[in-house]
């Protein structure tokens, strides 16, 4: 009764499959957590030595931001509009530093959405840069984000205009594709590769978009369109949840399997 939990319940329980933290966590959150850990062992209340099982740490999201060379300085929230520095008097230039609410170089969420939209925001933060590696903010990769995210929904949103009946070399190709990007997506998404996932969809999405165009066989392009949806839907929940109702499926994506590939077509 005296102990703090019951040994058995957190033996099966821990320890903690992956752990995601900022570089600002490895001297804090992190080495606290693992000194516990130690500790507690080393009182026998727990078998593991470490609380983490993987560790990622998370780039930084980075924006321009105006810079004062003389004092080494970026500007306050209070200042990030002048043009000079009132330290000094030196001319600001930017440069590219760390998101912060005391430098005022945030983005507004809500009107980030209102804008793009949800899906396009997660898919830019997502694509612009590995989790481990610093993103630079940029409106124009969040425009790219929303006219793929657009483009997208409207290649599965809409019915092919030709259908085919006879099997060519491009419909055994479209399911070789297939099959080779759910293996390399599923395998990217495992290691936390997220920009390699993303820009293995995007590949996909190129390809499927183009078999469309030239006339489908309606079981391997809804084979496709299923698939796809799938994948994507870890990326852009919204629009992927969207499709999947309009494909007739029973519940929501977020419940369903992951898809699977065929090893004998690879």
């Amino acid at each position: 009764e005296e102990l703090p939990y019951r040994k058995d319940i957190v033996n099966y329980w821990m320890n903690v499959d992956q752990y995601i933290g900022g570089v600002e966590h490895a001297i804090l959150h992190l080495l606290y957590a693992r000194f516990f850990t130690k500790v507690t062992r080393d009182l026998g209340l727990h078998k593991f030595d470490e609380p983490f099982q993987r560790l990622l740490t998370q780039g930084m999201i980075n924006k321009a931001h105006p810079y004062c060379p003389n004092c080494d300085a970026f500007a306050m929230k209070v200042e990030k509009h002048n043009d000079k520095c009132k330290r000094c008097g030196g001319k600001f230039v930017l440069k590219s530093v760390k998101m912060s609410k005391s430098y005022g170089n945030t983005v507004d969420p809500i009107k980030l959405m209102d804008e793009y939209g949800a899906d396009a925001a997660r898919f830019f933060i997502l694509f612009g840069a590995s989790p481990q590696s610093g993103l630079e903010w940029s409106e124009e990769g969040v425009g790219f984000a929303y006219k793929f995210i657009k483009n997208t929904f409207l290649m599965l949103a809409e019915t092919p205009s030709k259908f085919r009946r006879k099997k060519t070399i491009r419909d055994t190709l479209i399911i070789y594709n297939l099959n080779k990007t759910i293996k390399l997506v599923t395998e990217s998404l495992e290691k936390i590769a997220i920009r390699d996932a993303v820009n293995l969809i995007i590949q996909f999405v190129s390809d499927l978009s183009k078999y469309k165009n030239e006339g489908v066989i309606k079981q391997i392009f809804e084979e496709c369109k299923e698939k796809l949806t799938v994948m994507l839907h870890p990326i852009a929940p919204h629009i992927t949840e969207e499709i999947w109702e309009f494909m007739s499926k029973e519940g929501y994506l977020s419940l369903a399997s992951w898809c699977y590939y065929d090893k004998k077509l690879l």
